[in-house]
């Protein structure tokens, strides 16, 4: 499953086809992999989110356990993650 997070509390599965472009445009530039708690997920963040100063995400920030800024893409499964991430 490959689910997006957005900054103003909203959330969306991430449409039919997805992968690492799209996620680089969902986070809005260079992408970080944040590990989870739970070990089938990870989340895709902007690795520069704090040096351009984007807001705190809440939501992620929660399932993080640790601030995150910016909209995020979180894939659950390994078949989420070899589609986007098997690209790069």
């Amino acid at each position: 499953m490959i689910r997006i997070y957005n900054t103003n509390m909203t959330e969306q599965n991430a449409p039919e086809g997805f992968n690492f472009k799209d996620a680089q445009k969902v986070v809005g530039g260079l992408v970080e992999v944040v590990r989870l708690p739970d070990e089938d997920e990870v989340m895709l963040v902007n690795e520069e989110g704090l040096l351009h100063g984007l807001p705190i995400n809440i939501t992620a920030s929660v399932m993080a356990g640790g601030a995150i800024v910016g909209n995020v893409v979180v894939l659950t499964g390994r078949e989420a993650m070899d589609q986007v991430l098997g690209e790069e």
